[in-house]
């Protein structure tokens, strides 16, 4: 049997299009998620979202986590193609269906990411097995962890010690900027700890030319360095960063302006034009390219990602809000039968927690 409810969303700070919100516990009700006779499934197999109870489009989702009965623990990141006031969600228990689309297939977790060049959720925590943090996205530009084991992390992330620990990303011309981009780290660390040097979250170029995110030890300030027309800047943030808490930090270039964003706030933005200067250096999560023992992030860090476009300090503010919450903030509705169903091919992931909440 289908059930299904319309919830209406949170206002935006402004129109969006192609946002990716987190729905979390608060954003189900009760029966929806305790696993009784009306609950959706374990694993949030049967779980599918559409813009209206006509069901004229579905929204891609990818679940990270869907834990009902006893205390219910829900991930979700879903797709909106625009983000209004005013607008609703669909979200139904599909009276056939068990598993989530497949990838590639209608409302598949590739395409969540639509819009992203590449997105490392890090909810595989610490691992070293090759190629095993997945790009959510289905570019393949999977990473793979290096001295990571004995490193604790909180759940939902990597943990890095700030020596020699990284995960690196195969070099590969299409997450390498051309023109305008973004790259985005979601981190906690030891800010304030001994030493001097810059500590990098996500390096795709280092040693001329640059292209990095990192936090300073010195003034415990976010960075955005970045090399375009051969000509290096630091873009340094206003904010003083605490230890062991999330932020969100972002370096966007538009091709007039490079600007440094923590928590959805352009706290620095600096004149700069020209070509993104690039090289076959390798991506890399947590430390510098060239991995060195001074460079490392000391903390966790639970999603990054690369965009080909100059997001806006709107989408950004939303998105941090999202994931610092750890939801979406649905409202209205009832949980009700609905009736009808349908089939989707199967993709499966591993269950895990919600990232940097």
């Amino acid at each position: 049997m289908a059930y299904g409810i319309t919830r209406t969303v949170p206002t935006p700070a402004a129109t969006h299009s192609g946002f990716v919100a987190v729905l979390g516990v608060s954003d189900f009700t009760t029966t929806m998620i305790d696993g009784g006779a009306s609950s959706l499934l374990n694993g949030g197999g049967n779980l599918r979202i559409y813009d209206s109870s006509s069901k004229t489009t579905q929204y891609p989702i990818q679940v990270v986590t869907f834990v009902t009965g006893g205390s219910p623990q829900v991930a979700v990141f879903v797709y909106l193609p625009t983000w209004t006031t005013g607008d609703t969600l669909y979200i139904e228990r599909d009276a056939v269906a068990t598993v989530q689309p497949a990838t590639g297939a209608t409302g598949g977790r590739d395409a969540t990411w639509q819009g992203f060049e590449a997105v490392w959720l890090l909810e595989e925590g610490q691992t070293e097995t090759s190629g095993a943090y997945i790009d959510s996205t289905g570019n393949s530009h999977d990473g793979t962890g290096f001295n990571l084991a004995g490193t604790t992390p909180v759940s939902g992330s990597v943990a890095f010690d700030g020596v020699n620990d990284y995960v690196q990303v195969p070099h590969s011309a299409a997450i390498k900027p051309t023109g305008s981009y973004t790259i985005f780290s979601r981190f906690q660390a030891n800010i304030t700890g001994s030493g001097t040097e810059d500590r990098d979250l996500l390096c795709l170029e280092s040693l001329s030319p640059w292209m990095k995110l990192s936090y300073q030890k010195v003034t415990d300030k976010a960075v955005f360095t970045l090399t375009t027309g051969g000509s290096t800047s630091d873009v340094v943030g206003t904010t003083t960063l605490a230890d062991s808490t999330y932020y969100s930090m972002a370096g966007v270039y538009d091709g007039v302006n490079a600007a440094i964003n923590v928590n959805g706030t352009n706290e620095t933005t600096a004149a700069k034009t020209g070509t993104p200067t690039t090289s076959s250096d390798v991506v890399t999560i947590g430390n510098r390219t060239n991995r060195t023992t001074s460079n490392g992030t000391e903390g966790d860090i639970a999603l990054s990602f690369i965009r080909m476009d100059a997001l806006s300090s709107d989408f950004l503010t939303d998105l941090d809000t999202t994931l610092s919450s750890g939801s979406f903030g649905l409202t209205g509705g009832t949980w009700a039968d609905s009736g009808g169903g349908g089939f989707q091919a199967a993709w499966v992931r591993r269950q895990n927690r919600i990232i940097g909440a």
